[in-house]
């Protein structure tokens, strides 16, 4: 996203190196769930909102599974593809 943002233009080279530090930063304190068989199989169910890109649908998919951990679990997103479904399966959506 940053990188195609500095190809784009929308972005200057100076700028994104501060973006990408930032990230690696937040990135320090990030958990990494693995795919399961359990994400892929309810990944490769229907959604509220057709259609859904494969990566889309593992996102969701893995959403739901850390909901059962973390019932409090909210979505950040600004794609068009998971903000509706992310709804659609009861996750509050960011930015609202």
């Amino acid at each position: 996203m940053i990188r195609r943002a500095v190809a784009q233009k929308l972005l200057d080279d100076v700028s994104s190196t501060a973006v990408l530090e930032v990230f690696a930063q937040a990135g320090a304190a990030w958990a990494i769930l693995e795919l399961s068989r359990e994400v892929a199989e309810r990944a490769e169910g229907s959604l509220t909102a057709e259609p859904v890109r494969t990566l889309e649908a593992l996102h969701l998919a893995s959403a739901l599974l850390l909901r059962q951990a973390l019932p409090d679990l909210r979505i950040l997103s600004t794609d068009d593809r998971v903000r509706p479904n992310g709804i659609g399966l009861g996750f509050e959506v960011f930015p609202a």
